[in-house]
């Protein structure tokens, strides 16, 4: 499900992605960057489940706070 939804999130987003995970090796590391626009985290999540991969992410921590997160 989540692939289907991050395919969507993609062409939403009227992206095209051209190759995909590094093979062989189920830990890699995505870097969504310029940060020039609030799409760089969901095009990011888009990309990595439709690529069928499960991404953690590290975020300042003033997205954490009130009213974003508790």
């Amino acid at each position: 499900m989540r692939q289907a939804v991050g395919r969507l999130v993609v062409r939403a987003l009227r992206y095209r992605i051209e190759g995909g995970p590094p093979p062989a090796d189920p830990v890699c590391v995505l870097v969504g960057a310029p940060h020039t626009s609030w799409l760089d985290f969901p095009l990011m999540l888009g990309i990595a489940w439709a690529n069928g991969l499960s991404p953690h992410f590290l975020a300042k921590q003033e997205v954490f706070r009130p009213p974003f997160g508790g």
